[in-house]
């Protein structure tokens, strides 16, 4: 059985791994879009977007080390 810590690290790994996999995603769509010329919603929806991304990033960035604790935590109460 994996202790606590290691599966922790595993978790933050593959939410790392998430989070870079969609933000690939998000360029490559709004750099398609960007190129066509659709209006100036779009551009606004991409903004948008953008920084939402970037909220959740930054949030998981500074709680990450608070969640992986409680986390770890939780594990460890499991019989």
């Amino acid at each position: 059985m994996e202790s606590s810590e290691t599966v922790g690290k595993r978790v933050m790994l593959f939410l790392s791994s998430f989070l870079d996999k969609v933000m690939r995603r998000l360029g490559r769509f709004f750099s398609a879009r960007l190129r066509q010329d659709d209006g100036q919603t779009l551009m606004e929806y991409a903004v948008i977007l953008l920084l939402i991304a970037l909220a959740v990033i930054a949030a998981l960035t500074f709680f990450g080390g608070q969640v992986l604790a409680l986390y770890n935590q939780v594990v460890g109460s499991w019989p």
